[in-house]
């Protein structure tokens, strides 16, 4: 599959912010179709980690860092093609107050082409204050739409966050969107709930075309809450196969979204 790397450069960080928070992005589960379906969680943004996130990115004051952001290995952009505009990374945000360390680190990524990335990964290679690497952690979403702006941010937890100064992020994403549609299917419900910093999107679609659906896709676009409207992350639920006239129902969960102003579902498949 084509992909397309952006690396995103800066200086070294002079400041650590201590963001407080209560301690404890993607595709989730698969079913096969007709089994029961799993709760489905990002990858990077569930649990303790999106907790983290969440009051770290979206309720704690981050300094932005004043070094230039520079893009290398960004192709030209093509007609009908992606692009990513990766804007400055915010200062390293860590907490050591809660039970397990962690850091976080991100920046704001815009597709700026004419149509969506494929599934896009951030990947955040963090050092010590000597300039030592430490580890790379990642946080992946679905897409990244055409005009739509990505928070990317990438979480480190445990006993390296504590030592943790800086950090470079690198892009890489898939050339080939997902084939985003409605086209054949009927939603017969669905629901969103965030309740004790907990948000379930669930629904149920109806297969009206005349064949049978392969790997139908639920995915939820979640957005965090202000006015750029930016996406925090997504997530996936799927099945295999739906027969012709049968529904499907769908469930997507993950915690610590206190923050989050709305969510999207988008759905894809392949006919045979």
């Amino acid at each position: 599959m084509n992909r397309r790397r952006y690396l995103a450069l800066t200086g070294a960080l002079t400041t650590t912010v201590l963001a407080g928070c209560s301690g404890g992005g993607g595709s989730g589960g698969t079913t096969d179709g007709g089994a029961d379906t799993a709760d489905s969680t990002t990858q990077a943004s569930s649990g303790t980690e999106n907790d983290i996130a969440t009051e770290q990115v979206t309720e704690t004051e981050t300094i932005q860092s004043e070094t230039e952001t520079t893009t290398e290995e960004a192709p030209e952009t093509e007609s009908g093609a992606a692009s990513l505009d990766i804007g400055d990374k915010e200062e390293i945000s860590v907490n050591t107050e809660g039970d397990i360390a962690s850091a976080v680190g991100g920046a704001p990524v815009t597709n700026s082409g004419s149509t969506s990335t494929g599934e896009l990964t951030v990947s955040a290679t963090f050092f010590d204050g000597n300039g030592d690497e430490l580890t790379t952690e990642t946080h992946t979403i679905a897409a990244l739409p055409a005009g739509k702006t990505w928070y990317s941010f990438v979480i480190l937890i445990g006993e390296d966050a504590e030592a943790a100064e800086d950090y470079e992020l690198e892009y890489d994403y898939e050339e080939t969107p997902p084939n985003f549609t409605t086209e054949g299917l009927t939603e017969v419900e669905s629901s969103s709930e965030n309740q004790d910093n907990k948000l379930t999107i669930s629904g149920e679609v109806r297969n009206d075309t005349e064949g049978e659906l392969s790997d139908l896709t639920a995915t939820a676009f979640l957005y965090l809450d202000g006015a750029q409207k930016e996406i925090l992350s997504t997530l996936d639920d799927s099945t295999q196969s739906l027969p012709a006239g049968e529904t499907w129902t769908y469930e997507l969960t993950t915690q610590g979204v206190g923050n989050i102003a709305g969510d999207e579902v988008r759905y894809s498949y392949s006919s045979s």
